[in-house]
């Protein structure tokens, strides 16, 4: 059970309006239709919350909706969704690398693609049968504007940390490193 009064507010809602919900994931709270925007309001007080909250709460609300209410059991974080969708071969680590990358360089005030670009990773995770935990996803991204950048900091120790290096991105490596070796014995030859 989420410990989140707006996610824990899905259970009251009919099949009908978590529907509608669900058909919004990944799209701003501006494109929601009357039957989203009636389900999410009836469970989200706006109560003096500034906009973009209420944005991020609407993007956890209706992507929570892609799972049924029995299928939301036995929650993992963000990433460790990710390492498992790596770790199962569901994903190539590289396609993974890379749309991780593109999350952790958006900002999520500036354009709608940051809730776009999850909606896509949240979908394979669903995919791979598993379930996140909203809770934890939606306090990161209520901070995920910080000037700090700790959040995506976390994210991209907690998930590259784990998962080996793409080939491709070895790869480059070794490429580049031979190109400062050569440069490197040209420079003693002069």
């Amino acid at each position: 059970m989420s410990e989140n009064p707006y996610l824990q507010g899905l259970d009251r809602l009919s099949d009908a309006q978590r529907a509608g919900l669900k058909r919004c994931a990944g799209k701003p709270l501006r494109e929601a239709d009357a039957l989203a925007l009636s389900a999410f309001y009836s469970i989200v007080h706006y109560d003096n919350l500034p906009l973009w909250k209420v944005e991020i709460i609407f993007a956890m609300v209706a992507m929570t909706c892609l799972w049924r209410a029995e299928e939301r059991k036995n929650p993992r974080s963000f990433i460790g969704c990710l390492v498992h969708l790596v770790s199962d071969g569901q994903a190539g680590s590289e396609v993974l690398n890379g749309r991780l990358r593109g999350l952790l360089d958006t900002a999520w005030h500036e354009t709608d693609f940051l809730n776009l670009k999850l909606y896509r990773l949240v979908r394979r995770i669903k995919t791979n049968g598993d379930y996140l935990d909203f809770d934890a996803l939606l306090k990161d991204l209520l901070r995920w504007d910080h000037q700090s950048k700790y959040i995506q900091l976390r994210w991209a120790r907690e998930f590259f940390g784990r998962v080996k290096p793409a080939e491709t991105d070895t790869d480059e490596q070794d490429d580049s490193e031979a190109g400062d070796t050569q440069e490197e014995e040209t420079d003693d030859v002069v």
